[in-house]
């Protein structure tokens, strides 16, 4: 700094004075030059030569700046003294790592661009550029219209409109436009209809005014040029979205539509070692003032401190500039040489082939002046994998593809971010067409497209899923609409794209057919067999006992509802044995439901009424009770529940007949299954429901009375077997009524599953109440033995229940069991005496009173209970106990026992009817006898009577008297 000063005064001298006075003042500066301080070390650059890039068309201008001024003074501020050269700027040799270039003279999107690829590089200084009377450092751009263009008041009126540029790689003019129209959420260059470049900013402006353009773009402070110069006349156009922007602390002197952005800069390396240097430059450049030199011949005023360039930054990744390495996830420009390398789309747009948008306009019919470059919408809005149909891009769970069942449909896709990824693909359809798969793996081609072709036998929509690599593309699923297939006239395809008749009509089959007349004919002939050997068989005591009208009655009802399954197979198929007209159909659907409702009643009714009839008569008057043994009462009971149902169905008829008709069981689209049923309306619906729970109904009270008779020996009520039918018909009730509505709508199971309900349930009564009979009757042999243990267990079970009578009964429980001494054996030899003594002793009674006993209207034995003196309920048991066992085994057939009587001087009959009991013959003492049985004569020989288990009679003062078991 003093060599600086020192230098400094000595030119400020004049020259005349130094060239008169130098000898005589040559001593006097060396004594002075002596007397200053000795001078200051200079610092020592990194380097002597230093290079300073600046635009080829711009580096003339700056030769002055960054050569001349600050080699003179910033080259000697170092030791050695250094030098500035500039250079031609080339952007990939400023952001080569290895590149010599120190600082680098950058326009605005140029100083983003290196920062972004290189953050080493920052702005040293920005330069500020005269704007008339003021200076500014930022610049903007202006978007105008004529005037008088009402359809123009907004940037976002712009779609399908014609604008011009001067060139679209210039910031100012275009990228600082375009991203303005941006943030007014439209995009230029997919929505104006045709962008014209290379064209001056005179000739933009005399076009809009005349009106061969819509609307133009300038940079900030070209129309006041214009205006200046004579060319234009601003009272002609019209500012479109304009901005009132502050600079420097100044209002922006120029018109405005955009936001502003910092001038160009000088930027530097950022190296370490070169900081010195750095600072040295900026405190140089500072200095100039707009009337320099350097200042004059650059064109511009001053610089100054550096702007932000981070609103730079953000405008060109807005746009589409700045992209992003995918391999390197570095971010870079666009270096473009051409119009269409310039071009750049924001996100969610992509750019289309060079060859498509070469070709737009022409294609669209738009002429293009001579001499100009014209964009016709060059940026397509999509993904970055696109689904097309044609031109068309599909959206997301939109319709995108058209075809027909079992036709392949070529779905092609386009990846717009080249990954080179596969393709996967789900159909999701419930089969594919013979030779196509529902997914698959596909390669893209030379152009980042994919194509494959699926094909379904599927009516309707639909969705096809596409992933590139691992992930879902965002248009994924698409929407494939398949149609059915052409077929001939009368016939329509089916889900599987076979075509057949629009209407198929669905009849019973024949197997369905045979069946149910198999399960007809089946309870048809048992309910005969059973009512045939009822009568048959109606003189024997079993039969007789079982009360053999109730027993014709439950026959007739089976039949009758089993006559139900005979309707069911009645159709109207012309070519079924059992065709009958529509008409009659209705009558059959009504039959259904009466001969069900009637038989079902009859049957069951007749059960309660047989069972009610068995206990009045052998329990309750056991105890006391002298209930009617009239037939005609408990025929009543049926004749009651008879007309219960025929009201009901009655009503039924009335209000909702059931009829004929044929539906619609299922389909689609013009196709029908035609099913024949009975129908009917929501009153069927409820008198079926009413009827099922009447019989169950019925049921339940059967079972109720069947546990009342328990006790009651099964030749008179056979209340285990009808529990077990009245069971399996509750059962029936209950679960066929949901199996048949489950499947309604199928004929053949819902005619099956009515047949085996009415089958199971006609004929698990027939069986439970006949075969027991039958097997008694003819099968079931009842020895001597069978029935003495028969015996012993009816008294153990008197004993287990501890059922007191007028004397004490005597069992094996009595009896000591244990191993003992002799007297232990001769007390139980005691016991059984005397049970032998109390058995002797009861049979007298009960000889005595069956003479004097008393036979029912029915034919039944029974016993006057005024000959016993009944003081308890134990006694009343007791009594009927033995009662019934007697009853019982008078109706059972005796047991085969032979035994020599000798001969018979006399006969004595054994009773007026055999059927009607015990009877006990008496003859004078020392008379011998015989029995007989009707129609046989025993006289003089001897015979097998049938008689109870073992006896030993014989004739004692006038009586009979038997020893053994009970009789």
């Amino acid at each position: 700094f003093g060599e600086k000063r020192r230098y400094r005064i000595l030119d400020q001298a004049p020259r005349w004075f130094l060239s008169a006075s130098m000898p005589a003042f040559a001593g006097m500066t060396c004594v002075l030059l002596a007397s200053l301080p000795p001078a200051v070390a200079l610092p020592r650059a990194s380097k002597v030569n230093w290079t300073i890039a600046v635009y080829s068309r711009r580096r003339s201008s700056y030769v002055a700046t960054f050569e001349t001024y600050l080699n003179e003074v910033v080259g000697g501020q170092f030791d050695p003294p250094i030098t500035f050269q500039t250079t031609d700027l080339t952007y990939a040799e400023v952001t080569d790592p290895a590149s010599t270039i120190d600082f680098a003279m950058l326009d605005t999107r140029g100083m983003a661009c290196v920062s972004a690829e290189s953050p080493s590089w920052t702005p040293l200084l920005t330069r500020c550029v005269s704007q008339g009377s003021s200076c500014s450092t930022e610049l903007g751009a202006v978007i105008y219209t004529r005037h008088n263009n009402t359809d123009i008041n907004s940037l976002r009126d712009l779609k399908n409109k014609t604008v011009a540029v001067y060139k679209t790689s210039y910031f100012q003019t275009f990228l600082v436009p375009v991203r303005e129209i941006l943030l007014q959420h439209a995009v230029l260059m997919a929505e104006a209809r045709q962008v014209q470049t290379r064209a001056a900013s005179a000739d933009i402006y005399r076009e809009v005014v005349s009106g061969d353009l819509d609307v133009g773009f300038v940079s900030s402070g070209r129309l006041e040029e214009l205006n200046r110069t004579g060319v234009a006349d601003l009272s002609l156009i019209k500012i479109l979205n304009p901005k009132d922007t502050t600079s420097a602390g100044a209002d922006f002197p120029y018109e405005l539509s955009t936001y502003t952005y910092p001038e160009y800069a000088l930027a530097f390396s950022g190296k370490a070692d070169d900081i010195p240097v750095s600072r040295a430059v900026a405190a140089a450049l500072l200095n100039i003032t707009e009337t320099h030199p350097a200042a004059v011949a650059g064109g511009y005023s001053y610089w100054s401190t550096p702007s932000s360039y981070s609103p730079v930054y953000q405008l060109l990744v807005d746009v589409g500039y700045l992209l992003t390495n995918t391999t390197s996830g570095k971010r870079y420009c666009a270096t473009p040489s051409t119009t269409y390398e310039s071009l750049a789309c924001p996100e969610g747009y992509f750019l289309q082939p060079e060859s498509v948008v070469s070709v737009q306009c022409a294609d669209k019919g738009i002429p293009c002046p001579s001499g100009r470059e014209c964009l016709c919408q060059p940026c397509k809005k999509t993904v970055k994998v696109e689904v097309n149909e044609g031109d068309r891009v599909c959206s997301k769970m939109e319709p995108c593809y058209n075809t027909t069942q079992l036709s392949p449909v070529t779905v092609r896709v386009t990846d717009n971010s080249l990954s080179g990824l596969p393709l996967r693909y789900k159909f999701r359809a419930t089969s594919a067409a013979d030779g196509f798969e529902l997914g698959g793996m596909v390669n893209s081609s030379a152009l980042s497209t994919y194509e494959f072709q699926i094909a379904s036998p599927d009516i309707g929509d639909v969705a096809l899923q596409l992933f590139l690599g691992y992930h879902q593309i965002e248009s994924s699923p698409v929407i494939i609409q398949v149609k059915p297939r052409e077929c001939a006239e009368g016939e329509e395809a089916t889900s599987l794209g076979v075509c057949q008749a629009t209407m198929r009509i669905v009849y019973l089959p024949s197997w369905t057919v045979s069946i149910t007349l198999c399960m007809f004919f089946v309870n048809i002939i048992l309910s005969s067999i059973c009512a045939a050997w009822s009568y048959c068989n109606r003189g024997t005591k079993i039969v007789h006992a079982a009360q053999t009208p109730f027993l014709y009655v439950i026959c007739l009802g089976c039949a009758l509802s089993s006559l139900s399954l005979l309707l069911l197979v009645f159709d109207d198929n012309p070519d079924h044995a059992f065709y009958i007209s529509t008409e009659a159909l209705d009558a059959v659907c009504a039959g259904q439901v009466w001969l069900y409702g009637l038989g079902f009643g009859l049957s069951v009714s007749a059960i309660y009424a047989k069972l009610l009839r068995a206990k009045r008569l052998m329990l309750d008057t056991a105890t006391g009770q002298r209930p009617s043994p009239k037939l005609n009462e408990y025929m009543g009971i049926i004749v009651k529940v008879f007309f219960v149902e025929i009201t009901v169905l009655s009503i039924w008829m009335i209000i909702d007949n059931p009829k004929w008709e044929r539906k619609c069981a299922n389909g689609g689209n013009g196709f029908c299954t035609s099913v024949g049923q009975c129908s009917g309306g929501h009153a069927s619906i409820a008198f079926i429901g009413f009827l099922l729970i009447l019989h169950v109904a019925y049921l339940v009270h059967v079972l109720w009375i069947c546990y009342e008779v328990r006790t009651i020996p099964q030749e008179f009520a056979e209340h285990k077997w009808v529990t077990a039918a009245c069971i399996s018909a509750v059962e029936v009730h209950i679960i066929a009524p949901l199996v048949v509505a489950l499947v309604w709508t199928a004929p053949v199971t819902k005619t099956l599953m009515i047949a085996f309900a009415l089958f199971f349930n006609d004929i698990s009564i027939l069986l439970m109440v006949f075969l027991p009979k039958m097997k008694g009757l003819h099968w079931e042999m009842d020895t001597e033995q069978a029935l003495t243990l028969e015996d012993q267990l009816h008294n153990l079970r008197r004993e287990v229940r501890n059922i007191q009578g007028k004397k004490r009964h005597v069992t094996f429980l009595d009896i000591n069991k244990r191993k003992g001494t002799d007297d232990t054996q001769s007390a139980n030899c005691a016991v059984l005496e005397a049970e032998n003594k109390r058995l002797r002793e009861m049979l007298q009674v009960r000889s005595r009173d069956a003479v004097s006993g008393s036979r029912g209207p029915s034919g039944n034995f029974s016993i006057d209970a005024k000959e016993y003196s009944v003081t308890s309920r134990r006694d009343t048991t007791k009594l009927a106990l033995d009662s019934l066992r007697s009853k019982r085994n008078a109706v059972r057939p005796e047991p085969l026992v032979t035994h020599s009587l000798g001969t018979v001087s006399q006969q004595h009959p054994r009773g007026v009817d055999s059927t009607q009991g015990i009877y006990s013959p008496k003859s004078p003492a020392g008379t011998s006898f015989g029995f007989s049985s009707p129609g046989v004569s025993t006289a003089g020989r001897s015979i097998t009577p049938r008689v109870e288990p073992p006896l030993r009679m014989s004739t004692n003062s006038g009586e009979v008297t038997a020893t053994g078991t009970t009789v």
